[in-house]
């Protein structure tokens, strides 16, 4: 019977993984669904492993379910001299958090005291606090910032100005030379074709209003006069068919850099928001590291210069978790990392984090 061999080997001391190794179960279909059953049927109730060096920190409940006395009484009866009285327990861990591990007198004694934690835990009367990370935006880090994302906009909107220039001197050399581009012309010629592009359009007003000339060309000749016409400055009388309803723009090529354009124009705008709402420089949380904004990516992208390759890379895989929700411990389970490296990148980035200890 699977469910008896659970409740045999289940144990404080022991994570529901590593139940499911010693059994040769699988954990998600098999040790949750019976984790499931037990809890839904009162009989258990999940807890953090205890470790056996007792390092966690518990602190006692606000609010107990039956009197101090009660409890008093059991706890005397079940763990005599030299365990100190329940009150007396109760009232050092509420001193100050601290590692269970500190009220233990002597090291031969922890087998008792993991005993005494596992009595206090059965019966609600202490709760275990987990660690928790924030990352700070600190006022220096966001000045450093603001800094260079002002020189970088002046650097852009420079180039933009070159590259303006550049252009309109370009279009003005053209517009000096562009009378002689035409002069081997035939009049003859083209007074010809435009008299068969009128004689055209007339043909087909009556049957397809609205629709303009370019679409319906009978001869390439009649096409290339009507590009030439839709092209010229002076020769738009038409254009109002371009608007019409049903009217489709045929492709361009030109779309993707006006697409640029526009994309580069609205990130302009988004760093003079940026620039301008920057007035106030105080310390703030980065709420979401995982999903944080622009700005944000920038703040942590300083927080990590002058480090090593190394650093930044470890940073880069653990500050998406520092958010304040989880602990420690997941943190640890999620990234497969001892609690040596974590607490190794927890020193270098202390200035900008905040640890918390909460239940």
């Amino acid at each position: 019977d699977l469910l008896r061999k659970f409740v045999e080997i289940a144990s404080p001391t022991l994570s529901l993984s590593d139940i499911a190794a010693l059994l040769d179960l699988d954990l998600q279909s098999e040790v949750y669904a019976m984790a499931r059953l037990l809890i839904y049927n009162r009989k258990a109730k999940i807890i953090d492993v205890i470790p056996s060096n007792l390092k966690n920190i518990y602190v006692p409940q606000t609010k107990f379910a039956e009197p101090l006395s009660t409890h008093t009484a059991a706890f005397a009866a079940g763990f005599p001299h030299p365990v100190p009285p329940l009150p007396a327990i109760l009232a050092t861990l509420s001193s100050q958090p601290q590692s269970f591990d500190k009220i233990v007198p002597l090291a031969e004694h922890r087998p008792m005291y993991t005993e005494v934690l596992i009595w206090l835990l059965q019966r609600d009367l202490v709760m275990m606090l987990h660690v928790r990370i924030r990352i700070i935006a600190t006022k220096a880090i966001k000045e450093r910032v603001l800094v260079a994302r002002k020189k970088e906009v002046e650097e852009k909107r420079e180039k933009q100005r070159q590259a303006t220039e550049e252009l309109e001197d370009g279009q003005d050399a053209r517009a000096i030379t562009g009378d002689g581009n035409d002069s081997d012309s035939d009049p003859d010629e083209e007074g010809m074709e435009e008299q068969q592009n009128n004689n055209a359009r007339e043909r087909a007003a009556p049957d397809s209003p609205g629709i303009d000339i370019a679409f319906i060309a009978s001869s390439p000749e009649v096409g290339r006069v009507n590009q030439r016409r839709s092209s010229h400055p002076h020769l738009r009388q038409d254009s109002f068919q371009m608007n019409s309803p049903g009217f489709r723009r045929p492709y361009s090529g030109d779309s993707s850099e006006s697409e640029e354009e526009e994309s580069e124009s609205s990130s302009e705008l988004e760093s003079d928001s940026e620039l301008e709402g920057a007035g106030e420089l105080e310390a703030s949380i980065i709420a979401n590291p995982a999903r944080a904004t622009a700005t944000e990516r920038r703040w942590l992208e300083a927080m990590m210069e002058g480090k090593d390759e190394d650093t930044r890379r470890m940073f880069e895989k653990l500050y998406v978790y520092f958010d304040g929700k989880k602990t420690t411990d997941e943190i640890l389970f999620r990234t497969d990392l001892r609690r040596n490296k974590l607490r190794e990148v927890l020193l270098q980035f202390d200035e900008y984090l905040q640890t918390l200890l909460h239940p």
